[in-house]
């Protein structure tokens, strides 16, 4: 009996500590959810692992659940926002155990708050990925050749510059920025074969966006474009190395375990001599183009953000010119220029850039950033070249003995450029800009003040000599043309801002976003303050087609920087004012499917009255203005771009341009006089009214496309066509009006072939430890510019004989070219 009551204790005994183990295992975790800000984090999903058992935390972050385990379970925590988080429980003598818990925000998931707010497409602007321009034919390696063909109102006629005119501006009417950082352009190049490589490296971008008109406040005071660069974030080690016989670039990108510190660093070089050698003007070519960048974040949290971005360029041209024989002429005449050339060309570019920012997010609605950066320019121009000509008819009759010779002499001479022009620049400025997200608000804002401390010393001249006599014949009077001699001292200071505001409607019917803003600007040199309102509006329907609508209009004020205050004599003109125009922009995008493939229509109209219009010529690339605010103008026009798949898994694009721009100089007049039948003469004043602005080019098409071997998806093809209307020019006297003439179309086929040697994912699954699974992949390319042999026309050189007769003798651009290229990424 004693036996059977120990035995009945002993149960109840062992029943009660598997009752008191199995309620340990029954445990309410509790706690709260904030973010590495310090928020509290709503609406965050708790789920216990293989279970139905969940809970969501509430407006404050705060949770409880009650969770039933035997050895341990696993909490999982998920939002859209964060990075999802596991969290182990364990058994434990606690029938309540708290656990406080600190998401992460997913990768630039701050960014994407700011997109989110904003409309995808503003008006004008496109979207690109930097490896569209991986395998482009491009005779430049630079990223405005891609920027020429997307078909927003992008021009260029000449493949030796990157630079590009957009909707009848000119070079220096378009605004670059690299991560918020504005970027300037050399002073003194004159000459595509001068101007060495763009700031924007390929190799570091990320994403870009290009704008042609009708953009946000927020983006400072020019009239044609914006260009905004993005560099990468890397998060791993990688790398590349590009050869080519134009030059070569390498790159390298990597950061800490924990992503704290980031870095990106690249290298080129670049020798077009190669390229210049189809040039008619025969000689030694010796360009040597450098560049080196690099760019560092330090990141000890999701609040701080310190980046540091330097860059260094070494552009050196020298030439020698020896001999220049250029044929040019009609189907009954056909002209010779024969040059032999003495003297030499020496020129040297430095640009150094040093810019460190600063970004603080205190909370996940408001993000300010400091910046400041330097720029130092030293520009170095000199020439003295003398030429002794021949200008000769040719014989064209094919029945005649002496065809292909020479028929006659139509004059002989001399010509003689000469200069001596340098250029010391230094531009400070400190910016700070802040964003705020108030939900449907978003709220942008900040200021600039700028330094800028300029020293330009300019001399240079031409004298053409003909049959031994200078022109214009002054008599004993040795006569030099286009003299200038200046010496320029500019210090400056100028500062501007901006505030803008974008509402967001998001509803069943409708998704629509409305960016208002105002930017303001002030210069001590010409004492101008402006006010420039802008406003943008998105609005996509919500049907079955995947379309949106854009309109876009406000003032777009481009205060003078030093090129536009320097006369043609070189001297500075302080009292230039801001041109200033109205952008009205309207367009639609629409993305559809066809043949299984995705596809995006867009179409984009414009009209820009502009006036204080600073009048300007152009030859090449080099920009020379009257200094005088004494005209009006406008540029209308239509552009048209269809891209997508026209190859499955291959991104082509065609794109059209229609532009008129037009300007009327409110002094220009010229007289003309009539000999009467009573031998007295009248005279009678004319005035041109509106003209051809030296960009005006009325179509202009361009046509990117991209296949592949169907057997061989590794061998691809890649052909850039570009056809454009002839652009105005006249003589080089300077009066706008005589401008009339047209020079020949620009039409230019480039296609490239690309091999991939290497691909290292495949490589990694046959062989892991192998040396080429290293690699991600190796390219090989093979390149041919102009494959037609098309001799497209820059620009004219006017030669006089005795009778002072001018003659425009044209500069032709580069002929068929090839490449070969290898690229190795890993």
């Amino acid at each position: 009996m004693r036996s059977f009551s120990v035995h009945i204790l002993l149960l109840i005994f062992c029943c009660c500590i598997t009752n008191i183990a199995l309620a340990q295992n029954k445990v309410t975790i509790y706690g709260k959810i904030t973010n590495e800000l310090g928020e509290a984090i709503p609406d965050v999903n708790i789920v216990q692992a293989n279970t139905n058992n969940q809970t969501v935390t509430d407006a404050q972050g705060n949770f409880s659940l009650r969770v039933d385990f035997e050895n341990y379970t696993t909490l999982e925590f998920s939002h859209v926002q964060y990075i999802n988080f596991s969290y182990k429980v364990y058994p434990s003598n606690k029938l309540k155990k708290e656990v406080n818990i600190k998401l992460q925000f997913k990768d630039n998931y701050l960014d994407s708050v700011e997109i989110v707010a904003k409309s995808k497409t503003k008006a004008g602007e496109v979207e690109l990925e930097a490896k569209s321009a991986e395998y482009f034919p491009n005779p430049t390696g630079d990223i405005g050749a891609v920027i020429k063909s997307t078909g927003l109102g992008t021009q260029s006629n000449t493949e030796l510059s990157g630079q590009y005119s957009v909707r009848g501006g000119n070079y220096d009417e378009n605004l670059v920025y690299v991560n918020d950082f504005e970027i300037y352009r050399s002073f003194l190049t004159s000459a595509g074969q001068q101007e060495g490589l763009s700031f924007p490296n390929l190799d570091l971008i990320d994403k870009l966006s290009f704008s042609s008109g009708g953009f946000e406040s927020k983006y400072a005071d020019k009239m044609s474009s914006v260009l905004n660069v993005k560099y990468k974030t890397p998060k791993e080690f990688k790398g590349s190395v590009m050869a080519s016989l134009l030059g070569v670039n390498a790159h390298i990108e990597g950061s800490s375990k924990e992503q704290k510190f980031t870095y990106l660093a690249g290298i080129r070089y670049k020798s077009n001599a190669y390229l210049l050698g189809s040039l008619d003007k025969k000689g030694e070519y010796n360009p040597n183009f450098f560049d080196v960048q690099a760019n560092f974040h330090y990141k000890p949290n999701i609040k701080h953000d310190v980046e540091l971005l330097v860059n260094h360029a070494f552009n050196k041209f020298n030439f020698i010119p020896d001999l220049q024989e250029t044929r040019a002429g009609t189907f009954d005449r056909l002209i010779r220029f024969l040059v032999d050339f003495e003297g030499g060309e020496n020129d040297l570019f430095k640009n150094s850039m040093v810019g460190l920012s600063y970004k603080f997010i205190p909370n996940n609605n408001l993000s300010l950033k400091w910046m400041t950066a330097l720029w130092k320019m030293k520009e170095q121009e000199s020439f003295n070249i003398t030429g002794y000509y021949s200008l000769d008819e040719i014989d064209i009759d094919l029945s005649s003995d002496n065809f292909g010779n020479v028929k006659y002499n139509l004059g002989y001479g001399t010509f003689q450029d000469w200069a001596r022009n340098t250029l010391d620049a230094i531009v400070w400025n400190g910016a700070f800009t802040g964003k705020y997200n108030a939900g449907k608000n978003f709220m942008e804002f900040g200021n600039t003040v700028q330094y800028e401390n300029i020293q330009d010393k300019l001399s240079e001249w031409t004298r053409i000599d003909s049959a031994g006599y200078s022109l214009p014949y002054t008599g004993s009077i040795v006569s030099i043309q286009d003299r200038i001699k200046s010496s320029n001292n500019l210090q400056s200071i100028r500062t501007h801002g901006y505030f803008q505001d974008t509402w967001t409607i998001r509803e069943d019917s409708v998704r629509m976003s409305i960016t208002a803003g105002i930017r303001y600007h002030y210069w001590n040199v010409n004492k101008e303050f402006l006010a420039s309102p802008r406003f943008q509006i998105n609005y996509a329907p919500n049907t079955k087609k995947d379309v949106q609508f854009r309109f876009a209009t406000g003032l777009y004020m481009q205060p003078p920087f030093y090129r536009e205050i320097r006369n043609f004599d070189g001297d500075i003109v302080k009292n230039v004012k801001a041109q200033k125009s109205l952008h009205v922009v309207a367009g639609a995008d629409l993305n559809f499917r066809a043949w299984g493939r995705n596809f995006k229509f867009t179409t984009e109209a414009y009209y820009k009255y502009i006036w204080h219009l600073n009048p300007y010529e152009v030859e090449d690339i080099r920009i020379r203005y009257f200094a005088n605010n004494n005209a009006k103008g406008y540029a209308t026009g239509i552009d048209l771009r269809l891209f997508g798949e026209m190859v499955k898994g291959t991104d082509s694009w065609i794109s059209v341009s229609y532009l008129r721009a037009r300007e009327d100089l409110n002094d220009d007049f010229y007289y003309t006089t009539t000999e009467n039948n009573d031998g007295s003469i009248d005279s009678a004043i004319h005035y041109p009214g509106y003209i051809r602005r030296p960009t005006d080019q009325l179509l202009y098409f361009n046509l990117y496309f991209q296949d592949y071997l169907v057997k061989n998806k590794s061998f691809k093809v890649h052909l850039n066509l570009v056809i454009g209307t002839g652009l105005p020019f006249g003589p080089p006297d300077h009066q706008r009006y005589k401008d009339v003439l047209k020079i020949p179309p620009y039409r230019r086929l480039d296609i490239g072939f690309s091999y991939l040697l290497v691909d290292g994912l495949k490589q990694a699954e046959k062989k892991p430890n192998g040396f080429w699974s290293k690699f991600d992949n190796v390219w090989m390319s093979f390149e041919v510019f102009n494959i037609l042999g098309i001799q497209n026309t820059l620009s004219y050189r006017w030669i006089k004989d005795t009778q002072n007769t001018q003659w425009a003798i044209p500069n032709y651009l580069t002929s068929r070219r090839f490449n070969l290229k290898l690229s190795i990424n890993w």
